[in-house]
């Protein structure tokens, strides 16, 4: 597996991160080099917390292992039982009364079936 936007990778410090950049250059340092470094999210952190941006250096970026794409983790999570398709729908409580009842045939209808 090659590694790219949407791997789920783990680092040479254990973070397992999903990859959302490839290869970003950085800012003229003042050695005069330009950094490279792959960009993602901590998914599970060792050095930093879920939710986080992380910026993997090269070369460490090269060394990196690649445990799955984020394609096959959702199919998995789908597998296991978790609705990954169903839209978000607002509250009753914030529908006008002729969208609510509208709600309440639908539902009562999908229920009929």
């Amino acid at each position: 597996m090659e590694k790219s936007i949407g791997s789920i990778v783990v680092t040479e410090k254990g973070n397992v991160v999903l990859l959302t950049s490839l290869e970003n250059q950085g800012e003229l340092d003042g050695r005069g080099v330009v950094p490279l470094y792959d960009f993602g999210i901590v998914l599970r952190g060792t050095t930093k917390e879920p939710g986080e941006g992380i910026q993997i250096m090269y070369p460490g970026a090269k060394y990196v292992r690649i445990a799955a794409d984020i394609s096959q983790a959702l199919k998995v999570l789908e597998q296991s039982g978790v609705d990954l398709r169903t839209l978000p729908e607002r509250p009753l409580s914030s529908l006008e009364p002729i969208e609510r009842l509208e709600r309440l045939e639908r539902t009562a209808n999908l229920a009929g079936k």
